[in-house]
């Protein structure tokens, strides 16, 4: 006992960590027995539970502590809410004055569990997080009031399933032959009283069960079918539940009891950071306690309907104990709490299955164990094929790794073909399979092609195909076995012809360029006509801007006469073009001067006239209006 003694002095007084053989005082002794005291717990209650647990308290070293602290806070922790559990009835003031839809903050209290922690700031405040990394899968339930906690009896339709208690109003109606509406609350004894039947018992029933018990009582007196009579809950009575362990706000609530212990937890701010989601525990006083598994309600929200409380309810969130990562091609790659007896198996069905890109015969299992980490590699499609399953261990890291993205049985033919890409892979593909595959187009070149294959250290070699020997004969030697990662690349006739343009501009009815090469065997006359041809105000002078192909800033410049070559296609001027060539003619305006004459003095309308050789004197002063009365007609 002295042992158990010391062990609880270091938690709970906070002592340094002392050799286990010192002496402890009586002063000390005196500590440890009223904090347990004033948690009612005794010494000899706190041992047998640890025994059942596998904690011996004798055995305990000093250093071994901190292994065990969680364990020994924890199960105080849990002897003091069976204790409070199994007291009658108390409410405090503050609890009794309470509006039924009102959520208070906790009360304080004069010695806060030894694992309290400050509250913790809202969910908006908190920083971004990975859930991935450093969340156990469940605690998002409580993450952005994602669960919602109903504060008035009428947020919500009470289920079947709702358990009945001192305060709640039923609403029988009936309809048909016989009419009747009446209100009936559930006394303190857990009784309804009609108006004109015997009172009758219901305090702990289901809705549903309640309905059924009515309707045979009401069907004694009053006249109707089965579809003519309901039940509903018109008021929710209000409880006050107790939530204790790793909440972000511990206390006592009061709230209407149509909540079930889920929507408490939110009230309660939701769970702290290593709160257990799977051995959440529903206390009440005379009845069995109920392990509350939110992976169940996460697979089957409708299973919250069986977590109803009643007053004075306690709500213990301990601490989680078995926690495991799961990573990589996993649909749900978080951190998840495994019960004694769930294995690999049970974590990949939590994690929502593997991804189809999932690589099982290699999944890798990071692991702490005798002071230092230690890799295991899992073969997970055998296992899945003999039926087993893989033991883990608390904090082990387990790593699905994902097949990688390109495929190793392609092959793949590119270039000038109808069907260009890549091709599964078969034993014995040959050359002439692959052609067959992408089809050579009619631009392809039919001689040669070139096989690509790319070597382990990722270099590249390039093999001369003879194609015309391939496509005349396919059981000639040319046509040889190909590998998984070989590319065909069929060459384009197209890919030798200098692409280029003609343009003609000036006095053309549509100035323009063309497309043009070497073979297309287009002379000057037909530029003309492509391009509709002269306008009406063409000159014969036309130049050819040819542009030396080795020599971009070689220009040369070929006169033409192009009313000649129109008149005459035959003429000798009617050149050839060449790619890039640009023919520009000239109109007649553009060798005109554009000069003008100026009238000025005895004269009407003064000012500049536009000059041409037939203007003549007369011409130019009638233009400006002739002479005025004062012009002198001899000089």
């Amino acid at each position: 006992m002295k042992r158990l003694t010391f062990i609880l002095t270091l938690l709970i007084s906070g002592l340094a960590v002392i050799n286990g053989q010192q002496p402890i005082s009586p002063a000390i002794q005196q500590q440890v027995q009223s904090e347990l005291e004033k948690r009612g717990v005794t010494e000899a209650e706190l041992r047998e539970r640890l025994l059942t647990k596998g904690v011996d308290p004798d055995r305990i070293t000093p250093e071994q502590l901190p292994r065990f602290q969680q364990i020994i806070e924890e199960t105080i922790a849990e002897l003091e809410a069976e204790k409070k559990a199994a007291m009658p009835d108390t409410p405090n003031a503050a609890e009794t004055e309470a509006a039924a839809g009102d959520l208070p903050s906790p009360p304080p209290t004069e010695n806060p569990p030894a694992n309290a922690e400050p509250p913790a700031a809202s969910p908006s405040n908190l920083p971004d997080q990975d859930p991935a990394k450093d969340e156990i899968y469940g605690h998002h339930l409580f993450e952005n009031q994602n669960i919602a906690v109903f504060r008035k009896s009428d947020d919500v339709k009470a289920p079947d399933n709702y358990l009945l208690g001192p305060g709640d109003q039923l609403v029988v109606s009936i309809f048909g032959a016989s009419l009747k509406n009446e209100v009936l609350e559930v006394s303190r004894q857990g009784f309804v009283e009609p108006g004109d039947l015997p009172r009758i018992y219901v305090n702990g029933l289901t809705l549903a069960a309640t309905r059924e018990l009515l309707e045979k009582r009401y069907g004694q007196r009053y006249f109707f079918s089965r579809n003519e009579f309901t039940v509903t809950l018109n008021y929710s009575r209000s409880i006050t539940v107790n939530i204790v362990g790793e909440v972000k706000r511990s206390g006592s609530y009061t709230l209407p009891a149509i909540n079930t212990a889920i929507n408490a937890l939110m009230a309660a701010d939701g769970l702290t950071d290593i709160a257990s989601v799977r051995q959440i525990k529903l206390i009440r006083s005379g009845s069995p306690e109920k392990i509350i598994d939110l992976y169940g309600y996460l697979n089957d929200p409708t299973i919250q309907q069986d977590l109803y409380m009643q007053d004075n309810d306690y709500l213990f969130v301990p601490i989680a104990q078995r926690t495991v990562t799961i990573r990589g091609a996993v649909n749900r790659p978080y951190i998840f709490e495994l019960l004694p007896g769930e294995q690999l198996n049970a974590l990949l069905k939590w994690a929502g299955g593997l991804k189809n890109n999932a690589a099982l015969n290699n999944i890798q299992i990071r692991r702490y164990a005798n002071d230092q980490q230690l890799l295991i590699d899992v073969n997970l499609r055998e296992l899945q094929d003999q039926g087993r399953d893989f033991n883990l261990n608390p904090g082990d890291v387990i790593v699905v790794p994902a097949i990688p993205t390109t495929a190793e049985n392609v092959v793949s033919i590119q270039g000038s073909v109808d069907f260009p890409g890549e091709y599964a892979y078969e034993a014995g593909l040959r050359l002439n399979d692959l052609l067959a595959r992408g089809r050579l187009s009619l631009a392809a070149r039919r001689d040669i092609a070139y096989l690509l294959k790319r070597n382990v250290d990722g270099s590249l070699r390039y093999h001369l195909i003879d194609l015309a020997a391939i496509l005349a004969n396919p059981s000639s030697g040319a046509n040889t076995n190909i590998e998984p990662g070989d590319q065909l690349i069929i060459l384009s006739q197209r890919a030798y012809i200098d692409a280029g343009e003609v343009s003609v501009t000036g006095a053309v009815r549509d100035p323009r360029s063309y497309p043009y090469n070497a073979a297309t065997g287009l002379r000057v006359s037909d530029l003309v006509v492509l391009a509709g041809g002269l306008t009406e105000n063409a000159s014969s002078i036309a130049y050819l801007y040819r542009q030396s192909p080795r020599d971009d800033n070689h220009i040369e410049y070929i006169r033409l006469n192009i009313q000649e070559i129109v008149r005459n296609p035959s003429s000798s001027q009617n050149i050839s073009l060449l790619p890039n060539d640009d023919l520009r003619i000239y109109t007649n305006d553009y060798f005109k001067e554009n000069a003008n004459v100026y009238v000025a003095g005895a004269v009407r309308n003064p000012g500049d006239y536009r000059y041409d050789p037939t203007l003549t004197l007369t011409d130019v002063l009638l233009q400006a209006g002739g002479l005025t009365i004062a012009g002198a007609t001899n000089r």
